[in-house]
């Protein structure tokens, strides 16, 4: 196959050399200078913290290291009387990351529902060491069904943030991650 070296586009489907790791997610073409040149965002997964990189053709320009794992990017213009000014938005945790000229410009935190009772007094019980981690998993499990007649599940969409957190790691990661996640719900009592 014969690849034209003097076009625009950038063949990058699978390039080892590269190293990096990302998924659809993480990937969007965007003008944040609003010069009409759209240029690769993506999300690189390769080492922690995970980082935020804008390239310029194959090379990374600028680069920002973000505290949480992301769930997704998306490119959107900000300003509506101003064609020039696009900004991007990283999901993270609760919370809504914008940046602008892919610096930090603003956070927005997802406010938090009402915790369910059981919920809350399971985390109260290992805050005070009354019961252990596996302990822990197994009541927020219990936590999504509903106690009383009829007996219905809950979605998980009913729990905490941080309980959905620690629900959703895989079985080896969430004895160890607990203690980060406690000291987030630490918070609420």
């Amino acid at each position: 196959m014969n690849v034209n070296t003097s076009s625009k586009w950038t063949r990058a489907l699978w390039e080892p050399a590269a190293g990096i790791q990302t998924s659809k997610d993480f990937v969007v073409l965007s003008d944040l200078q609003g010069r009409g040149d759209y240029q690769l965002i993506l999300v690189d997964e390769s080492s922690l913290p995970f980082k935020l990189k804008l390239f310029k053709g194959l090379k990374p320009i600028v680069e920002s290291a973000l505290a949480e794992c992301p769930t997704g990017i998306v490119g959107f213009a900000c300003d509506s009387g101003n064609s020039d000014s696009t900004c991007l938005a990283v999901a993270c945790g609760s919370s809504l990351l914008i940046y602008r000229n892919m610096k930090p410009y603003y956070r927005y935190n997802v406010p938090q529902r009402d915790i369910l009772t059981s919920e809350m007094e399971l985390w109260g019980l290992l805050i005070k060491s009354q019961i252990q981690k596996g302990q822990l998993l197994e009541g927020l499990k219990g936590c999504r069904f509903r106690v009383g007649p009829p007996v219905q599940q809950h979605s998980i969409s009913e729990l905490s943030h941080q309980s959905q957190r620690l629900l959703t790691f895989e079985e080896d990661n969430s004895i160890e991650n607990i203690q980060e996640i406690q000291n987030l719900f630490i918070d609420l009592f």
